[in-house]
């Protein structure tokens, strides 16, 4: 077929993985992971920062809202949350009716590599969440577009008097269209 899979992440049931690591056709994809059903092997400080977000984004408002249980043991995966080696690696949120500032917790999961908070009515400064987060490394993939932000996207770049850090250093996607922003210095 001539078709390169190999920046394509597949997402298969958490029985099959091995399965699909070793067949063929399906190995030659970038990475393979779990579909896990609920969040127990969660690292429990990240559990805490999807709670955080689901209250600070007025999740009971949410198209799709996330329940948690007495645990996170007990808790299902929520909606457009993946997960890998007990970590959380994808936040798919999409149209799912957003609101809210944009929280600073968003940018603390320490694996988190692709965040979709497109088309929903997040609002406030992104310079305000850069500007107090600490260097991100896992982060390539950032949507925020169709909300109501603010700010200077250029403070995802900062001078620290001897010269400028990159507090996204590795993002290689950034879409932040139809939005509110009007400053984008340096």
């Amino acid at each position: 077929y001539g078709v390169s899979f190999s920046n394509v992440t597949l997402y298969v049931p958490e029985a099959s993985v091995e399965a699909y690591a070793s067949a063929n056709f399906w190995k030659s994809f970038r990475v393979i992971y779990a579909d896990q059903t609920t969040l127990a092997t969660l690292d429990d400080t990240e559990y805490g920062l999807l709670q955080t977000l689901y209250t600070a984004l007025d999740g009971d408002n949410w198209t799709r809202k996330w329940t948690f249980g007495a645990t996170k043991d007990e808790t299902l995966l929520p909606y457009g949350v993946r997960l890998h080696n007990g970590h959380v690696v994808q936040l798919l949120l999409s149209g799912n009716n957003l609101s809210g500032t944009l929280p600073v917790e968003l940018m603390q999961f320490p694996q988190l590599w692709l965040i979709d908070l497109s088309n929903n009515q997040l609002s406030g400064k992104v310079d305000d969440v850069f500007n107090s987060m600490p260097v991100n490394t896992a982060l390539t993939s950032l949507n925020l577009n169709d909300n109501q932000l603010t700010g200077n996207i250029g403070a995802m770049r900062q001078d620290v008097g001897d010269g400028w850090v990159d507090k996204l250093p590795n993002l290689s996607t950034l879409k932040i269209a139809r939005n509110k922003i009007r400053d984008v210095q340096p």
